[in-house]
Formats: structure tokens, sequence, C-alpha cells
């Protein structure tokens, strides 16, 4: 057997877990992923469509930081633990709730949010 055949493949997914005000879920990404593709998959996933308002949150050493959705989730300072966990958060307020929020999902995100708060 060569030495080739004793190396350990590097496993090809990740496990994330991700938290918004009123459910968990749980996907398997690709290593190669983007900040985008797993927020598109969460925004896909609860229905919304309205997504320039949220973004997936993590917490490092007691410190909260956005995932940066031009750049690979691994290539962040991410949690190592499986899974990953983030939380679906609104990160911008509408100034105008009743004209800029249109989605009934989007509203109720937000109600949840606020009213956790």
């Amino acid at each position: 057997m060569s030495i080739l055949g004793l190396k350990k493949k590097q496993p090809k997914t990740f496990k994330v877990k991700v938290i918004t005000m009123d459910a968990e879920m749980e996907f398997s990404c690709e290593v190669k992923w983007k900040g985008k593709d797993l927020f598109d998959l969460v925004c896909r996933t609860v229905g919304l469509r309205e997504t320039w308002f949220f973004g997936l949150r993590y917490t490092v050493k007691d410190t909260h930081a956005w995932l940066k959705l031009e750049k690979k989730v691994l290539d962040q300072e991410v949690p190592k633990d499986s899974p990953i966990t983030f939380h679906f958060q609104a990160k911008f307020f509408p100034e105008k709730v009743e004209e800029e929020l249109v989605q009934e999902i989007t509203q109720h995100l937000f109600f949840l949010q606020v009213k956790k708060q």
C-alpha cells in the first residue's frame, strides 16, 4: 500500500445549525461555500424574499460577528464546533415598517426579534 492510501481524506461537507426566532434548522454545507450560499439556503428554507434586512450572526469568545457573504464560511473566524451555530437575525431595521416590509414572513421575523429583545 502506498503512503497516499494512508492519508485521511478531508471532509467535503460540514454541518451547521441555524437558529431563527421560532425554529432551528440543520444543514450540510460544502466546504467551498461562501456565506452567501448558506444565507441563500436559509432564506429559501424559511420562504424569505426580503433578504437584505437579515444576516447570519455567530459568537466567538463572547463576541458577536456577522457572517460575511462574499467570503468562504470556513475562512471566517466561525466557531470550529460541529455543527457550527448561526443565528438568523435582522441586521437592519426599516424606517417605515408598513411600507418597507411587504412579505408576511418578514414582518413575522421582525416581530419575534423585537419581542424577544
